[in-house]
């Protein structure tokens, strides 16, 4: 069950999609949360659970836009998106918020990359 190239280009559109959506959300969550104090003790939690939960989105997404079709290459689609809401994470929480990409960039977002590509990919699975 090969991907026709017109499901590949829209299973690329919509995980890059879900990857900025979920940059998106997830700097706004990120904003709110460093205001508190005791953000730095819970900073792998949080961080890994937004970047799972944009593996998760990126991995339905890929998938819902492929038309659910069995394909090795939707694996790197969806790594690809995950690799985007990273990105589009770091770039997001200076120029909107004024705040330091040192939790996306750090040990907790490198943590949080590996756990979302590994959810992104698994919803992908062949």
């Amino acid at each position: 069950m090969d991907t026709s190239s017109s499901e590949m280009g829209r299973a690329i559109l919509f995980g890059m999609g879900a990857g900025v959506a979920g940059a998106l959300a997830l700097s706004v969550v990120l904003r709110v949360l460093v205001s508190l104090p005791s953000v730095r003790l819970l900073e792998l939690v949080i961080v890994g659970g937004g970047m799972a939960a944009i593996g998760y989105l990126v991995g339905e997404s890929v998938r819902y836009g492929s038309g659910k079709k069995i394909d090795r290459r939707l694996k790197y689609v969806a790594a690809g998106g995950v690799f985007t809401g990273w990105v589009a994470t770091a770039i997001f929480l200076p120029l909107l918020f004024s705040v330091g990409s040192e939790f996306i960039t750090g040990p907790a977002g490198i943590a949080g990359l590996i756990i979302a590509f590994y959810v992104a990919t698994y919803r992908v699975r062949i």
